[in-house]
């Protein structure tokens, strides 16, 4: 008898100091969450990377207000909100400072080109997406043999039915370009031709790519072999063909 009570108190003690232990748990959780709550309160929000907005702009967009608790922002819906209201933003990056700093990274898109649709001319960036809308070409490589399909300003661009493929190699091309660091050379896109693409670059140069070209390797050909012209002193403006497969024909105008 003694040992069944004796056993009874320990497990007795045991429950006592689980529940103790569950309950401290509790205690000091919520006094963490009530800490976080009532302390870290956004005071300064620091914007860098952008050129396109104003750190005012990228604040409004964002949605967030001076009082916010740092640790209750919801992180991609400041993200989603800056994408979908300033379209030159490509990427975001958002983290804390502690106690009561946030910090905004953004990064703008590089334009691409643009498309002239019935007098309007839609910018693009090298992801494809669509950066803006003008009444003049402007700045930036002019794109033709390609039609926008309902162009919306932040989404990305759609071109008519059977122009689905000659969008991918513009696509696959820019993103080329921007790797190389050559996209600020092209002053025009030409899809007028049947698998076949024309670039005007160095303001001299037609170059020509056919459609499902390994566009690093023949970007870093054509580098080379532009440079060993500007080697001999020759500033021919003409056709670089590289469309046949391991071969780069230069006809001088």
């Amino acid at each position: 008898m003694a040992r069944r009570r004796h056993t009874r108190r320990r497990r007795h003690h045991r429950s006592v100091a689980v529940l103790y232990k569950l309950l401290s748990v509790v205690v000091i959780s919520g006094a963490i969450v009530a800490a976080l709550t009532l302390f870290f309160k956004v005071e300064t929000i620091t914007v860098s990377g952008t050129t396109e907005y104003s750190s005012e702009e990228i604040i409004t967009a964002s949605g967030i207000q001076q009082g916010d608790n740092l640790f209750l922002l919801n992180k991609y819906e400041i993200y989603e909100s800056i994408l979908e209201k300033l379209p030159y933003v490509s990427s975001v990056s958002i983290s804390r400072k502690l106690p009561d700093t946030l910090l905004i990274e953004v990064t703008d898109s590089n334009q691409g080109g643009v498309i002239e649709d019935h007098g309007t001319y839609w910018v693009l960036s090298a992801e494809g997406k669509i950066l803006g809308k003008r009444a003049e070409a402007g700045h930036g490589a002019l794109i033709t043999g390609l039609t926008l399909s309902e162009p919306e300003v932040g989404k990305k661009a759609a071109v008519e039915e059977g122009q689905e493929r000659a969008l991918k190699q513009l696509l696959d091309l820019l993103a080329a370009l921007e790797e190389k660091g050559m996209l600020q050379g092209v002053g025009s896109f030409d899809f007028s031709q049947e698998s076949v693409i024309s670039i005007k670059y160095a303001d001299r140069y037609v170059v020509k790519f056919p459609y499902g070209a390994d566009f690093p390797y023949k970007l870093t050909r054509l580098s080379q072999v532009i440079e060993r012209l500007e080697e001999q002193g020759d500033q021919r403006a003409g056709v670089l063909d590289l469309t046949a497969e391991g071969e780069i024909h230069f006809i001088p105008d």
